[in-house]
């Protein structure tokens, strides 16, 4: 994925630095200080009190993380649940690890700090990681086009290396196929279909079970809705099934098609053989009805 236009915000480590570690009783000093605050105000800021609480409780996800990163001074306390991919470098130090990410990976938008109290992360560039934890802060950088932007910081609970798929965009439609087709012990099965707005995703098995080398066609796939074909897309970082396999081993996968229409029969076409070139194969097809 490209990431020419991602923004500078120095080191992810120093700023944290300047603006706290994870110690508790530096923790329990701001809770305390916005005690006294809160109970200073004059009878007039009552409004303004709950709408803060309000922000403070609020929890942002990828479906609205858009508000989040239109105004994050706003949300500052408020519970965040996202999945965002890892740009620039991981940084580390006693009390935690430091990183960049873009928490609208296909996009490479929505540019997120987060420190997580943890040095032991295992945690690289271009991973994406499950974040949950909440507004820390908000920090300010740079565009490619020197323009000032601000970008939530986010104070880590857990953080969890997964594959892309999790940060895949919701579907409109899921189809449970759980439909299993056997040519010369190669079986293809055909676990679920995802319709989203932006992409149809194909979760593939393919296991090998005869006793020579099996190949599986993911490039030759494709897909039918009435007179129009689609042919798979290939920049997306979804685990695809692997192509050659040995005897016995079993691969899973997803295979992406452009948007589809999520409400009309489909058919999706697949082809495997196997070493053995005298065995002819038919091409593994499976129909999906309307929904």
């Amino acid at each position: 994925m490209s990431n020419t236009g991602q923004s500078r915000f120095g080191s992810v480590r120093a700023w944290w630095s300047r603006r706290s570690k994870f110690s508790k009783e530096r923790m329990a000093i701001i809770i305390v200080g916005l005690v006294v605050v809160v109970t200073l105000l004059p009878d007039g800021d009552d409004n303004e009190t709950a709408e803060t609480e309000a922000a403070s409780t609020e929890t942002f996800t990828r479906k609205n993380w858009g508000v989040l990163n239109t105004d994050p001074e706003q949300y500052v306390g408020a519970r965040v649940d996202i999945v965002g991919q890892v740009f620039g470098d991981v940084e580390r130090d006693a009390d935690g690890t430091y990183w960049q990410m873009w928490s609208d990976p296909q996009n490479s938008e929505w540019n997120t700090m987060v420190g997580y109290p943890d040095p032991e992360l295992t945690i690289a560039g271009d991973d994406y990681v499950h974040v949950e934890g909440e507004v820390f802060d908000v920090s300010e950088g740079e565009n490619a086009f020197g323009a000032t932007i601000r970008a939530p910081a986010i104070r880590a609970d857990s953080a969890e290396v997964v594959d892309a798929t999790a940060a895949a965009s919701p579907p409109v439609r899921t189809f449970d196929a759980s439909s299993t087709q056997y040519q010369y012990s190669l079986a293809v099965t055909l676990e679920k279909i995802e319709y989203a707005a932006d992409e149809t995703r194909v979760h593939l098995e393919v296991f090998n079970l005869s006793n020579q080398e099996a190949t599986f066609y993911s490039f030759n796939a494709k897909a039918v809705q009435g007179n129009t074909q689609f042919e798979p897309e290939r920049f997306r970082d979804y685990p695809e099934p692997q192509s050659d396999l040995l005897p016995g081993i079993k691969t899973e996968g997803v295979i992406v098609f452009p948007p589809m229409d999520p409400n009309a029969a489909a058919k999706f076409i697949f082809e495997g053989s196997l070493s053995d070139y005298s065995l002819y194969f038919e091409p593994y097809i499976f129909d999906v009805p309307a929904g």
